[in-house]
């Protein structure tokens, strides 16, 4: 938390970061659940909220990593996991959420949120 010169509280840039990466795994894992496991939405949400919390950056990383695996080559998909296995050997995975993962989070969000006000019109 940092004060400003008015006395409102706001989160540091870490405090940022650590907030993003926790929304990140909600979206990833409620895509998850929901797209490739078939649960409802509303289950799928409530398990997102559990687990966002639980789970570690390079689990996270990965089911990113999956989820946009499904919609690459084969050949990339196999350079990715390689290049992911790699970064976790040697400690250097990237500060989570990276730029990449974010992008994949946000489209993920915006897909679920416009299948989920199709199911409500129907």
């Amino acid at each position: 938390m940092v004060e400003d010169d008015h006395k409102h509280l706001g989160l540091s840039e870490e405090g940022l970061r650590i907030a993003r990466g926790i929304h990140t795994k909600r979206i990833l894992f409620q895509s998850f659940l929901s797209e490739h496991l078939g649960l409802p939405l509303n289950l799928a949400e409530q398990d997102a909220c559990k687990v966002e919390h639980l789970v570690s950056d390079v689990t996270a990383e990965a089911l990113a990593l999956f989820l946009e695996s499904r919609s690459v080559e084969s050949k990339e998909r196999e350079a990715q996991v390689h290049s992911l296995e790699g970064r976790i050997k040697d400690g250097s995975v990237d500060i989570f959420p990276s730029d990449r993962v974010q992008t994949l989070s946000s489209e993920l969000e915006k897909n679920s949120s416009s299948t989920h006000k199709d199911n409500e019109d129907e």
